[in-house]
């Protein structure tokens, strides 16, 4: 049988398609979600009702043989059932939210995830790709992902992501039968068993598995093994740190690296952009997160190359979950620099994690200065229309109510802008 998406006639179709649609993708989306288009109040009313009247109907009374048939078929446990509710009730609410830019998940997965699949289809369908090492990435990308969205910043955003968690839990459990495992769920486990060395140096998605159902407090029981699932739900749930300022600030996570290489060969953006690619397709952070700096080891003469280059990467994160992973993945590379060397793919003799910092959020606008008095009341007696004034007045404060408006918005706008630039 002839393998699907194998040849070189599609793997180049594929990556032409993919170079656009990336931005189309993110363009389509922020134009979903607008408060013009689906996330007006009449259309977040209607996707609530809609799910509401649903789930009526799947628990509440059936009169019909069809529907009765239905519900005796795939009728939902009243454990799961009772989590379904929380789920429309924020889903819409937290989409929609000022500080939530759905287009952001996009970035978030796309070289991690989009990429890693997509860029050698053959090794793919061989089962070399994904690598542990991938795997993993591609899990902190999925963690990472509704921090990158800014849902850590909504009320019912943190919610809706601990229902997440709290369904699979749930589901886990009660369909499958199984047990969870012997560890609590925290950001720092989650990381852990996600970034275990064995499964970073792990050669396949199963043998990646493998290694995480084989620590006792990372594997779970059950009929199906969804143990990487399972430590998703759990990152997702705690990924936002309550010492991030509700999402406003972010991690600049960095680590040096030593390989064997000349500064003539990276020069240029260009000459560095396979590395970050590699290296974000590594730790599971956007490639706009990742940024590089090449140096000389020790001194150089002017026009004579080095045999090794010290590459400092730094990545920004707002999730715990990616943080923790980042330390734990560049503590492994530390210990085994042939794993580093095969992800990056060029030779890496040493690797040094350096301190993570939190950036703060851009200081809050000031206060605005209080009301001047109001003026004393004109005199009519000089023969001028009090009305005429009172008018003019009345729209002069109109006018400079809507000009203040205008600068508030625009200055607002300039805010937030400012802190997704910082982050």
């Amino acid at each position: 049988m002839q393998p699907l998406l194998t040849s070189t006639v599609d793997q180049t179709l594929i990556s032409s398609l993919l170079s656009s649609f990336k931005t189309n993708l993110k363009a389509t989306i922020t134009a979903m979600v607008g408060t013009d288009s689906f996330c007006s109040t009449q259309c977040q009313d209607a996707a609530y009702n809609g799910a509401k009247l649903g789930h009526k109907l799947e628990k509440g009374p059936q009169t019909s043989s069809l529907t009765n048939s239905l519900q005796a078929s795939y009728s939902v446990p009243a454990s799961i059932d009772a989590l379904i509710e929380p789920l429309y009730t924020n889903a819409m609410p937290c989409l929609c939210a000022s500080t939530t830019d759905p287009s952001a998940a996009v970035d978030a997965i796309w070289t991690p995830i989009v990429e890693t699949l997509t860029s050698d289809l053959s090794a793919v369908a061989a089962g070399t790709v994904p690598t542990g090492q991938q795997v993993s990435a591609m899990a902190i990308a999925a963690i990472s992902a509704p921090a990158s969205m800014g849902m850590c910043a909504s009320t019912e955003c943190k919610a809706l992501l601990t229902n997440v968690d709290t369904l699979v839990t749930e589901m886990h459990s009660t369909v499958l039968s199984g047990t969870a495992p012997t560890a609590t769920c925290s950001a720092t486990q989650a990381a852990a068993c996600i970034t275990d060395p064995t499964v970073l140096s792990a050669a396949t998605a199963d043998a990646a598995n493998s290694a995480v159902q084989a620590k006792a407090e990372c594997a779970i029981s059950g009929g199906l093994s969804i143990a990487p699932l399972w430590w998703i739900s759990c990152g997702v749930a705690t990924g936002c740190s309550g010492a991030m300022d509700g999402g406003a600030a972010a991690y600049v996570a960095s680590a040096e690296m030593v390989i064997s290489a000349d500064l003539s060969d990276y020069d240029s953006d260009t000459e560095k952009a396979p590395l970050i690619t590699s290296f974000a397709q590594s730790v599971g952070a956007a490639v706009e997160d990742v940024t590089l700096t090449v140096e000389a080891v020790g001194s150089a003469r002017r026009g004579l190359s080095v045999a090794s280059v010290k590459l400092t990467f730094e990545v920004i994160t707002k999730s715990e979950v990616a943080k923790a992973s980042f330390e734990n993945t560049m503590t492994a590379w530390t210990a085994a620099p042939t794993v580093a060397s095969a992800a990056l793919g060029v030779t890496v003799t040493s690797t040094t994690l350096l301190p993570t910092v939190t950036v703060a959020p851009p200081p809050s606008m000031p206060p605005p200065s209080p009301a001047m008095p109001p003026p004393p009341p004109p005199d009519s007696s000089g023969g001028i229309d009090v009305a005429v004034i009172g008018g003019a007045v009345g729209g002069a404060v109109v006018v400079l109510c809507c000009v203040c408006a205008l600068v508030a918005f625009l200055l607002m706008k300039k805010g937030r802008k400012g802190k997704v630039q910082a982050t």
